[in-house]
């Protein structure tokens, strides 16, 4: 054997024992995060007895009057709490006792959290992971079979589970994308054990189940208005806290000169696109530079291509706000178009044209907010 061969040969030795350092590195890493798993879905269980505990002997000392009633109530909630510190006391010894990290420890003892809008989020991300995953795994199991709140009915406690989801992707400011968390957790369901089928049916169900919850957050907690919401969720609300980032820069903006009366122009090219125009196939329409006849609507052209590029702009960079400001240039350039330009004429070609300027309009510049949805019936 060359001396070639021999180094060739203990080069490959120690890259073979590098890997099955990593793997076995891996493995425990592995194991950690199992028993860690195995231990929040127990202490959720456990958690949820206690509450149900709680609210029942709560709702059973508001209902009776006699002062034996309300001490006996009193007593059994007193006992839950006692009960509950025990065990996440425990649980922080555990995780001490097994020489985990401080941070792993204080997952474990936290993982629960929060259990209303007004509780403390986890401590540190692990904890925020820990519970985020817990949650979801409740709320998509749940849907999968069937059990989802009704009315005042939830014993499963999934609205408070969705409402912790919100509260710590919003408060944390997490760039979470619920669609791909909701769908990991139901491939997780799927391959492990009880080995429940949530299928894209549920999946949505759960979609809309958690973004009604933070639609209530965004109205009840941060002020904001039914219609800023539904306008910049109409936009697109995976990422939670890219969509408050847009309800917050249209309501910064709403009361511009400019803008309100364009919000009722973008109503109107709905209702034209919607209504007048519906039985034109507009996903294959293209504006036909040559076709646009008269002066404003080819003022219209020009003024969208120009705030277009500018508000893109502001858009990649996060700045809604000024996007959206920039995009109330629109205005005069549309009041002329619809004061000069009738939509539907009889010549097919001007008209699919026409109907393609107001289409790409529409979807051009509602990728932020869908201004049609201001000023509706339920705006507060």
């Amino acid at each position: 054997m060359s001396m070639e061969d021999v180094t060739v040969s203990v080069t490959e030795l120690e890259r073979l024992r590098a890997e099955n350092r990593e793997l076995r590195t891996q493995l425990m890493q592995a194991q950690k995060l199992s028993s860690v798993g195995s231990l929040a879905s127990s202490m959720t269980h456990e958690f949820n007895n206690i509450l149900t505990t709680v609210i029942n002997y709560a709702k059973m000392g508001l209902r009776h009057k006699d002062v034996g009633t309300r001490e006996k109530a009193f007593d059994k909630i007193l006992a839950a709490g006692h009960r509950a510190s025990k065990i996440t006391t425990g649980m922080l010894s555990y995780a001490r006792a097994q020489g985990e990290p401080e941070d792993i420890a204080w997952a474990v003892y936290d993982h629960y959290q929060p259990m209303g809008l007004d509780d403390p989020l986890p401590r540190n991300l692990t904890g925020c992971a820990v519970a985020l995953a817990d949650k979801l795994d409740s709320l998509v199991a749940c849907f999968a079979v069937g059990a989802v709140p009704t009315g005042s009915s939830d014993p499963f406690a999934l609205r408070r589970a969705a409402q912790g989801i919100v509260k710590i992707i919003l408060e944390r400011k997490l760039p979470l994308s619920l669609s791909a968390a909701i769908s990991a957790a139901g491939k997780a369901l799927k391959e492990n054990g009880p080995r429940i089928e949530a299928n894209e049916a549920v999946q949505k169900q759960v979609l809309d189940f958690l973004l009604e919850r933070a639609r209530y957050t965004l109205r009840e907690r941060r002020g904001f208005a039914y219609d800023e919401i539904n306008a910049a969720f109409a936009a697109g609300a995976d990422d939670l806290v890219d969509a408050v980032d847009r309800v917050a820069a249209v309501k910064a903006i709403r009361n511009m000169k400019n803008f309100v009366p364009l919000a009722a122009s973008f109503k109107r090219i709905r209702n034209i696109l919607e209504k007048s125009a519906a039985g034109i196939d507009k996903s294959q329409l293209v504006v036909q530079a040559d076709l646009l006849w008269e002066p404003a609507e080819r003022a219209l052209y020009n003024t969208a291509q120009q705030i277009g590029g500018e508000a893109t702009l502001k858009k990649k960079t996060k700045k809604y706000r000024e996007a959206l400001e920039a995009i109330s240039g629109l205005r005069p350039a549309v009041d002329l178009f619809f004061d000069k330009v009738l939509v539907m004429v009889e010549d097919q070609n001007v008209r699919r044209n026409r109907v393609a300027l107001l289409a790409g309009l529409l979807k051009e510049f509602s990728t932020i907010a869908d201004f049609s949805e201001l000023g509706g019936e339920e705006a507060k």
